[in-house]
């Protein structure tokens, strides 16, 4: 479905890297709307399988506009990197949506910030994709802390099917500290 935002557990126990500016990365409230917390059964299934799946419920008007200038940015300057952000910045309101900022602060809290790495893989059809690996966080590669301090969400502002090579995620690997198979059914 549209608006697909898988938040996936990251851990880490470092403060907050001296490369994230606060003033440049704090997601702005919402005032018009109240954050809607998750729900207990909600947490667990997060702290359990690693991920949950929410729905920033904006018209389809407004995630197709958002998908049209991605694809635009892409087909003009290619694959931007980290700075997806500035050239498309209504995805902003994606993180201000009461559902999604509501889940953000459940997890990590009232003073969250966003962290400057917001890249979109761009893989054209035709193209070799990733293999399933699991995310770390650069300064701790030691992913087993009691708490999660960070986690990382993935916008899909368009219907995804498997042959598109959405990401996936594999409930409850996250605990390990790597993928033993290259095939998710192992």
């Amino acid at each position: 479905p549209l608006s697909i935002i898988y938040f996936i557990i990251g851990w880490r126990s470092c403060s907050t890297p001296q490369h994230i500016h606060q003033s440049d990365t704090k997601v702005e409230a919402n005032m018009a709307d109240q954050d809607i917390l998750l729900t207990d059964e909600q947490v667990q299934h997060f702290i359990l399988d690693g991920y949950i799946v929410l729905n920033a419920d904006y018209p389809a008007s407004f995630h197709r506009g958002l998908h049209d200038q991605i694809e635009e940015v892409f087909e003009k300057e290619g694959n931007v990197g980290n700075n997806i952000l500035p050239r498309v910045p209504g995805i902003r309101q994606v993180f201000n949506h009461p559902v999604v900022s509501g889940a953000l602060t459940s997890l990590l809290g009232p003073d969250y910030l966003l962290n400057p790495h917001r890249h979109c893989h761009l893989n054209p059809p035709g193209s070799k994709g990733q293999t399933w690996h699991k995310d770390c966080y650069v300064y701790d590669h030691n992913i087993r802390h009691p708490r999660f301090h960070w986690v990382l969400a993935f916008y899909y502002p368009q219907d995804t099917t498997e042959d598109m090579g959405a990401s996936g995620v594999i409930p409850g690997t996250h605990i390990y500290k790597t993928i033993s198979d290259a095939d998710p059914n192992k």
